[in-house]
């Protein structure tokens, strides 16, 4: 182990951090977000997924699997 400090940076995992303060403010604290729409996170990330699906030429209720290089599409559940 050459940097102990990097060590432990780079191996700990998100459960092991507690508290994250960015500019100032507590963003988690006690291991829970604070301040945060999970609810608006997930459909602002659904509404990406679903637009760059269609970009490619996919339907946003689908998604694309890849079996021996060539790509298929299946049905959302």
């Amino acid at each position: 182990m050459n940097d102990p400090i990097a060590t432990l940076v780079f191996q700990a995992g998100r459960g092991e951090v507690d508290t994250v303060l960015v500019d100032g403010r507590v963003l988690k604290h006690r291991g829970e977000p604070l301040g945060i729409d999970l609810d608006r996170a997930r459909t602002l990330a659904e509404n990406s997924r679903d637009h760059l699906r269609t970009a490619i030429g996919g339907s946003p209720d689908h998604r694309e699997v890849t079996s021996k290089g060539k790509a298929f599409w299946l049905e959302a559940r």
